[in-house]
């Protein structure tokens, strides 16, 4: 696995560094390859509440997921993206899924 957030790239990560660059970093994406990942993003300042939105890819632009609810806390979305470094894949049963169909976008 990978993790890419705005400044660099780690191909090697660690629970310490997605607790560091979830709380510190714009977005943050854990890649097992380029069409299967786990993201975050923070949610754009003065747009209330503030938090995270989560989002998921498994293998196919047309099998892309989003979180649904209010933005999400930080201890949440490092939670469940630990626990997908560590192919746990309770990280799902956090939150409630909504498929979005990536592959109509131009």
């Amino acid at each position: 696995m990978y993790l890419t957030w705005p400044d660099g790239v780690d191909h090697e990560p660690t629970e310490e560094k997605i607790v560091d660059l979830v709380l510190s970093e714009e977005y943050v994406i854990l890649s097992v390859d380029e069409l299967t990942y786990i993201q975050t993003a923070k949610t754009p300042i003065g747009k209330a509440p503030l938090g995270h939105i989560v989002e998921y890819q498994s293998g196919s632009l047309a099998d892309h997921y989003r979180a649904e609810g209010r933005p999400f806390g930080f201890h949440r979305v490092a939670k469940a993206m630990c626990k997908y470094l560590r192919n746990d894949d309770s990280w799902r049963s956090g939150f409630r899924w909504k498929w979005l169909d990536l592959s109509q976008v131009p």
